[in-house]
């Protein structure tokens, strides 16, 4: 059985024509199982039209579906805490909140969102006047929206390189802490750290700002001694910049990626939703949406090396049958469910340089540690890239080779592998041609006079051939 994240703007269509008995039918028939998640609720609850709200909040609040918890991203924060910085880690747990929060937002929610929806609008209305978080997304994201180096729309170039090597936008100088100069991070990192950082200050100081929203309190504080966290911001940032796997935190990538893919289109106001609902894609087989924006952007995310396990998302298109006809044809026509692996993006440029010059390791000595050394080393450099035949493929490209095990793809079994770039021609250069999977190559590194060249195996490439992941054969 599948399991289908149904966005709200399907839910909103469905409950103008049919009724929830009539989709569970559907669905049982078809052999799959919805479910939504709160912010969904939130949405339907914030419709303008008390009859229309009415009916989407009785269509997504039915029984039929499976609410899920709003606690996923702070649990896998937590584990990833507990294998990194278990100083961080509470002596005894404190559970009793976590308990009534999920029970809170799996059930009490929606069932006050059918009985006593004008409650449950002016607690929201309350809860926006305290936490301006989604003004904050839009705040962040038009400042980025000047910066943006592509065309309008070139969501693809963008996604493989969504990385800095700036502290932007925060202005704080302690956000340059445990980041080291010049070092490329992936801006979903940023994104993460930027927002926790945020978030858990609010919650801190709200007795004194008058904010009483207490989720991370409740959730990942009732492991995590939230203090102890906030107290090295140097570590905090190494925590979130360098140290997680995007495959251990699966919400915060999607939601991370999601947010800094949206600036590649049109910026909507719905975009800190949208995030929100991306970041659920690790709940679900299958994301329906009608939102071709929203479709588009989850795609490329999803096509990206290094996207974790999450939902393979469908455009619901109109049919002429109505909605309900329109779920049954996406139903019918589900691409094949998305079978990631763990990947990790390799930066270039945290490795000691290959090299003759001052503070540079040669690659004598490169190749003496690799062949005979079982330490973990990590190298990057410039070199050439020749095919089997010895023919020139790119002058340039920009390698990054390592034998560290965190770093290590799965199905990878050599000691040394790693990433490389395709530089830009410059003058004097033969064009380069592009990388092809599943090829053997030659690395012959720049600039240090007469050394075997490295052969290579590439894997995986990217972006039309110019980024390629590949283990090393032998030796350098």
């Amino acid at each position: 059985m599948s399991a289908l994240l149904i966005d709200t703007n399907v839910w909103s269509y469905l409950a103008e024509e049919t009724t929830p008995d009539a989709v569970a039918m559907l669905l049982k028939r078809t052999g799959h199982q919805a479910v939504l998640n709160s912010m969904m609720l939130t949405e339907g609850l914030r419709t303008c039209d008390v009859a229309k709200r009415t009916a989407i909040v009785n269509m997504m609040a039915s029984p039929h579906w499976r609410k899920l918890p709003a606690d996923g991203e702070a649990m896998e924060l937590v584990e990833e805490v507990r294998r990194l910085r278990p100083e961080w880690l509470r002596s005894i747990p404190k559970t009793d909140r976590l308990h009534s929060f999920r029970d809170y937002w799996t059930k009490v929610y929606w069932r006050d969102a059918k009985t006593q929806p004008d409650k449950v609008l002016e607690r929201l209305a309350q809860a926006t006047a305290e936490d301006d978080a989604e003004a904050e997304i839009a705040r962040v994201q038009a400042a980025n929206k000047a910066s943006w180096p592509f065309l309008e729309g070139d969501l693809k170039s963008a996604a493989l390189a969504a990385n800095t090597a700036e502290d932007h936008p925060d202005s704080d100088p302690r956000s340059r802490l445990g980041w080291p100069t010049d070092t490329p991070v992936l801006l979903w990192r940023v994104n993460a750290r930027d927002v926790m950082w945020a978030t858990l200050g609010r919650e801190a100081a709200g007795r004194l700002i008058g904010y009483s929203d207490k989720t991370l309190e409740d959730s990942l504080g009732a492991y995590v001694d939230l203090k102890a966290m906030r107290k090295d911001r140097g570590s905090f940032n190494r925590f979130f910049l360098f140290d997680i796997e995007g495959w251990n935190v699966p919400r915060c990538w999607w939601r991370g990626t999601v947010e800094i893919l949206q600036l590649g289109k049109r910026l909507q106001n719905s975009n800190g939703m949208d995030a929100a609902h991306a970041s659920h894609l690790p709940d679900c087989d299958y994301l329906l949406t009608t939102d071709k924006r929203f479709h588009d952007i989850v795609k490329v995310a999803s096509e990206t090396l290094g996207a974790p396990r999450g939902g393979a998302v469908v455009l619901v298109e109109e049919h002429p049958g109505g909605w309900l006809d329109a779920l049954e044809h996406a139903l019918a026509n589900l691409p094949p469910k998305r079978q990631p692996t763990p990947t990790r993006i390799i930066g270039v440029g945290a490795g000691a340089r290959v090299g003759n010059g001052p503070g540079e390791v040669s690659a004598a000595q490169v190749h003496r540690e690799t062949k005979h050394g079982p330490k973990v080393k990590t190298y990057e450099g410039p070199a050439r890239l020749l095919d089997a035949d010895r023919k020139l493929v790119a002058e340039r490209v920009q390698v990054f080779i390592t034998n560290r095990p965190e770093m290590r793809p799965e199905g990878v079994r050599s000691k040394y592998f790693g990433a490389l770039r395709v530089l830009p021609t410059t003058d004097g250069d033969e064009e380069s041609a592009p990388v092809t999977a599943s090829i053997a190559y030659v690395l012959e590194w720049r600039g240090v006079g007469v050394v075997d060249g490295t052969d290579i195996w590439v894997r995986a490439v990217a972006d039309g051939g110019a980024f390629a992941s590949f283990s090393v054969n032998g030796k350098f």
